[in-house]
């Protein structure tokens, strides 16, 4: 899998890891987006409840664009809502490459799961 640098791969498996719950494979995918930036972590992970993300409760005021694209991908790919499309994906004004291949990777952790995530953790 990739990250997009150290810290990331360090908050999202440092949480995996640490947590008590088995998450589904779409909780997976947008948390591995949210701690792509720190900023939109320490906002995100406020709005983490057992196995749920309460994206109505995380605030977006002041968040740089950057972070605000992964928040709302997030939520896109957790929720199923669509208020980012593929034509918004495929404009580097909007989303910027590093972005893109995030989103991509986001994408197959919410298809496969754990199995993507490089996180081994077994469950009881």
């Amino acid at each position: 899998m990739n990250y997009k640098n150290l810290t990331h791969a360090t908050i999202y498996k440092t949480y995996l890891i640490s947590s008590p719950y088995k998450y589904g494979n779409r909780f997976l995918g947008a948390a591995y987006l949210l701690a792509a930036s720190k900023d939109t972590w320490q906002r995100a992970k406020k709005a983490f409840r057992e196995k749920r993300i309460f994206f109505k409760e995380i605030d977006r005021h002041g968040l740089t664009a950057y972070g605000y694209a992964l928040l709302t991908m997030a939520q896109d790919i957790y929720e199923g809502t669509t208020h980012i499309n593929l034509f918004d994906l495929s404009d580097p004004y909007l989303i910027s490459d590093r972005a893109l291949d995030l989103v991509v990777n986001a994408m197959i952790i919410a298809r496969e799961g754990y199995e993507a995530t490089g996180v081994n953790k077994k469950f009881e």
